[in-house]
């Protein structure tokens, strides 16, 4: 048994972030306000727009389904500016430097306008907007080809014979791509190609990532006809932001939580109609038992379609006919999972362990320094329950700081799992 074989496209559960496309629309839920902040800083202004919030709360899904309206709105009318998505997300960790990471800026550039050829729109001057053939075969080849002639075929092109030289290719290479950008965006009104950086947590600091974002500002940040939005966990955004560098050239955080848990039913809902082939076919999983999973969860919906997805595999694997599932076969399961989650870790907790786990499950987020709100005195105390909290995979360190005590923590799926159990347990008593 599978999902295709119950009349499903494909996984309904799927805990990807949403495309930038029509069937991503059609998925997104409760997260209208969010768009719309989003559309209107890329839009208005030449700020860099930014996003913060927990992990799996669906922060890429809300820059894609943004990026998807900017470039229907561009198609459905010519007057609004034209703004393209890059073809792909950026990351940065420890070890790309900037250099790496504008090679590979300007080559995915290069590739995204190549591959939006026949929506870019014609220059002043031209009938239609021009194809930059050297540009492609300079991706194809890792020798610069002989540039002659006009590259952009209106004076801006450069000559040179094959060089595999780095410097001069990075020099030629930019400088081409740079000037295609220019004729396509002359103003800054007028679009542009939209890059993202995503999950700055990877740089695993504040002061790492704002270092990094800094030594960007005077290159990557004023390239014309780029706009580009930067996207991490909570914390991380808020401390690149407070650069004095960087002041004037990003926007406050759009801080995105956690779905309101009434959505559950509809995220359930909105699977099902855009995946499944025909009305008859049929999940199993309910929707009131993806209510209790989202619940679990607290509204994260990467966590809670992953469980959902986990409980479907389950059922494909021990069953052949939808028909012969025991009516109580979610509640058997999930009951098992829970407990065998709490066999795993509670018999490990000492001391304060118990104590320390309910503080930190009602804070969600927080750092060691937030003890005695949690009725600890002792930083260094508390700081070691939560390196075993880190250890039986309660917690998640998003953010390292310049000391221990500064660190941002954040509570895992498993923690969620752990809390619901014991909760579920005193209301039975």
């Amino acid at each position: 048994m599978s999902y295709r074989s119950l009349g499903f496209s494909a996984d309904p559960f799927s805990n990807k972030a949403l495309q930038a496309d029509e069937e991503g629309e059609k998925l997104v839920v409760d997260r209208e306000a969010e768009v719309k902040k989003l559309v209107r800083r890329v839009q208005e202004s030449d700020k860099v727009p930014t996003l913060e919030g927990p992990n799996g709360v669906g922060k890429t899904s809300i820059i894609n389904i943004a990026l998807h309206r900017l470039l229907m709105q561009s198609q459905r009318d010519e007057n609004e500016p034209m703004f393209i998505p890059c073809r792909c997300s950026f990351q940065i960790n420890k070890e790309k430097g900037a250099e790496e990471f504008l090679d590979e800026f300007y080559l995915q550039v290069a590739l995204t306008l190549v591959e939006s050829a026949n929506m870019l729109r014609p220059p002043p001057g031209y009938t239609k907007a021009p194809i930059e053939t050297s540009i492609k075969n300079y991706i194809q080849s890792p020798i610069i080809r002989n540039y002659t002639g006009s590259i952009l075929g209106n004076g801006l092109g450069y000559g040179g014979t094959p060089n595999s030289g780095k410097g001069w290719e990075r020099v030629g290479f930019r400088a081409a791509i740079d000037g295609w950008l220019k004729l396509l965006f002359p103003k800054s009104e007028a679009g542009g190609v939209v890059c993202v950086i995503d999950n700055l947590e990877i740089l695993q600091s504040s002061a790492k990532a704002k270092e990094t974002i800094e030594a960007l500002r005077d290159t990557a940040f004023t390239v014309a006809g780029v706009k580009w939005i930067l996207c991490g966990s909570s914390g991380v955004v808020r401390g690149v932001a407070s650069s004095t560098r960087l002041a004037g050239w990003l926007h406050k955080p759009i801080n995105i939580g956690e779905l309101r848990e009434e959505v559950g039913g509809e995220v359930y809902e909105k699977r099902v109609e855009t995946f499944r082939k025909n009305e008859q076919a049929t999940l199993p999983l309910t929707r009131d038992n993806f209510i209790t999973l989202f619940d679990m969860f607290k509204g994260n919906s990467r966590f809670a379609l992953d469980e959902a997805g986990a409980f479907c595999t389950w059922i494909f694997d021990e069953v052949d006919d939808l028909s012969k599932i025991p009516d109580d076969s979610f509640e058997r399961w999930l009951r098992e999972e829970l407990e065998t989650n709490y066999d795993e870790i509670f018999v490990f907790f000492r001391d304060r362990d118990e104590e320390a786990f309910k503080g930190i499950c009602q804070q969600e987020i927080f750092v060691p320094n937030d003890c005695s709100e949690l009725g600890f005195d002792d930083v260094a105390e508390f700081t070691a329950i939560l390196d075993r909290f880190q250890n039986y995979g309660l917690v998640t360190p998003t953010l390292d700081q310049n000391t221990p005590e500064d660190t941002v923590y954040e509570i895992s799926p498993k923690s969620l799992k752990l809390q619901y159990f014991i909760d579920s347990q005193a209301d039975r008593e």
